[in-house]
């Protein structure tokens, strides 16, 4: 839950000062639909909860460079397009 709210914002601004600022509302934004999504739907808390702030970080663009490694053969997420 402590990563999800800036990475979520990290998709969506391109400086870091503003991913903070929006990291932070986003995580108000997901203690308070949460546990009201909890309650509207009569699901258990904890993965309702989770699954609020997981359906905003799959809902957000990605703007991540992903650079595949040669010899290894993975990939890695190594910045932001600028």
């Amino acid at each position: 839950m402590l990563l999800i709210a800036p990475s979520t914002a990290g998709g969506l601004v391109p400086s870091v000062e503003m991913t903070v600022r929006l990291g932070c509302l986003f995580g108000v934004v997901f203690v308070i639909v949460g546990p009201y999504r909890t309650f509207e739907f009569d699901t258990p808390s904890g993965p309702t909860i989770m699954a609020t702030p997981g359906a905003f970080y799959a809902a957000t663009p990605n703007n991540r460079v992903v650079v595949k490694n040669p010899t290894a053969g993975n990939h890695v997420i190594c910045g932001f397009r600028g």
